[in-house]
């Protein structure tokens, strides 16, 4: 397996779809730690189990916002967030990094990554460092009450802070069905029903919640 420089983590969330998660994970370097939740996919941890990355059967269903927080705290570096259904363009990780260690030598700030195509969410997925995540309670950067989808308040909480930066040369293909309509599977299908995560955020932007402050 050779040295893995767990300085960072790269956490991935999984459920029902290893092809497209063996192409997420074949954009990363072999020398990131890299965490693979299973989400109530036995298949794919099976699949990992005896490979170089540290996979976690979580037995049912719990979410991604579930999976993201348990998994941060078997971490003890600076962290990504990645998607099954994304793919690293060569060198957006180290220009990530690059960006966050000139910008936040003391690890409390957060760098978006830009997804192409289309227009994404700046903390679609973000490397928020070990200081930052220590703002939150248990190492939880996510509002425990979403299921899928609560990468914004991460940017509320760190561009209200003046701790955020976009780094427009850290490149992600996400390979998401309304521009990849082929791809459509039942894993994206399953998270817009009965999922209350936008309601719940518009309910918190009103109210001028945000989680970690």
């Amino acid at each position: 397996m050779g040295y893995v420089n767990k300085e960072l983590s790269i956490i991935i969330p999984t459920r029902n779809r290893l092809e497209k998660l063996k192409r997420a994970l074949a954009s990363i370097p072999n020398t990131i730690e890299t965490i693979v939740m299973c989400d109530g996919d036995y298949e794919t941890y099976h699949y990992l189990e005896h490979t170089r990355y540290d996979a976690v059967l979580v037995g049912k269903q719990a979410g991604s916002v579930w999976c993201r927080n348990f998994a941060t705290r078997k971490t003890t570096g600076n962290v990504i967030y990645f998607c099954d259904d994304m793919e690293f363009h060569p060198g957006a990780i180290e220009s990530a990094v690059t960006t966050f260690e000139s910008t936040f030598p003391d690890t409390d700030g957060v760098v978006g990554f830009v997804l192409e195509p289309g227009e994404f969410h700046p903390t679609a997925v973000p490397l928020i460092g070990r200081r930052f995540i220590g703002r939150y309670p248990g190492k939880r950067p996510f509002f425990p009450e979403y299921k899928l989808f609560a990468c914004q308040e991460v940017h509320w909480l760190a561009n209200k802070l003046g701790k955020f930066v976009q780094d427009t040369d850290a490149k992600i293909t996400h390979y998401h069905p309304a521009y990849f309509p082929e791809l459509t599977d039942s894993t994206h299908t399953e998270g817009r029903t009965n999922n209350t995560d936008h309601v719940l955020m518009a309910q918190r932007e009103r109210q001028g919640l945000i989680w970690g402050e």
